[in-house]
């Protein structure tokens, strides 16, 4: 297998098997988040699909989910999506509460980075430094790497590509015209995200990686953590 040997292949694997709760929680809370901010702002269609719910079951979608088992093989962190249906225009003020729903679901993940980071600093201080070649607590585990992929969730979301949560924000501060243009490039936005994935290559992980590290670095303000982002 070209790129991945076999050693990189286990423990890509073991790390995806031991991830598969943590991601579906994220990818459950985010959507989940999407769907009551949608209802609470008078559109019934996450409802009506049934997405007001921490099942993850209704809210992955067949493509993304399979992008998230081969992402996790191949490069050893998930990468997929899930949809929760809304309809901006069924909402009281369309472009405001179709903006807040988008950030509804990175906002969640935020608050997940936090809450990690918390259990991170109490596993730390129960367990103390894991020296080299020492097997890692659970739950200093599960804890640093549930932070990561909230946080990595986070911003990825926040991009401003369509149909990404960033490319709805950016949208809502465009005029009608403009905001239809810019939707139609949401039917080609799946292309676009692979596009940069898979020919980015450490240029577009490092980036990122590095907003990843600020979010960190912010969530940590709250936390006051020893650990340094």
């Amino acid at each position: 297998m070209t790129g991945l040997d076999l050693a990189t292949l286990q423990e890509n694997i073991r790390v995806g098997t031991f991830m598969i709760p943590l991601i579906l929680l994220a990818f459950a809370l985010h959507e989940m988040a999407h769907a009551y901010a949608a209802t609470w702002f008078g559109d019934p269609t996450p409802a009506r699909h049934g997405r007001r719910t921490l099942n993850p079951i209704r809210h992955l979608d067949p493509v993304g989910t399979i992008m998230i088992v081969a992402s996790m093989l191949l490069f050893g962190f998930p990468f997929g999506f899930a949809v929760t249906p809304v309809n901006d225009e069924l909402m009281r003020k369309p472009r405001l509460h179709g903006a807040l729903t988008a950030l509804a679901g990175p906002m969640v993940n935020i608050i997940m980075c936090g809450i990690s980071l918390v259990l991170l600093v109490v596993a730390y201080e129960h367990y103390g430094p894991v020296m080299p070649g020492e097997d890692v607590p659970f739950l200093l585990e599960a804890a640093d790497r549930s932070m990561t992929f909230n946080a990595f969730l986070a911003v990825f979301n926040l991009l401003p590509i369509p149909p990404l949560d960033g490319g709805r924000i950016v949208g809502s501060f465009m005029n009608r015209h403009m905001q239809a243009e810019w939707n139609k490039i949401g039917e080609y936005g799946i292309f676009i995200i692979l596009a940069l994935v898979l020919f980015g290559g450490g240029s577009f992980q490092q980036f990122v990686g590095q907003l990843s590290t600020w979010l960190l670095q912010f969530v940590d303000l709250f936390v006051d953590s020893p650990f340094l982002f």
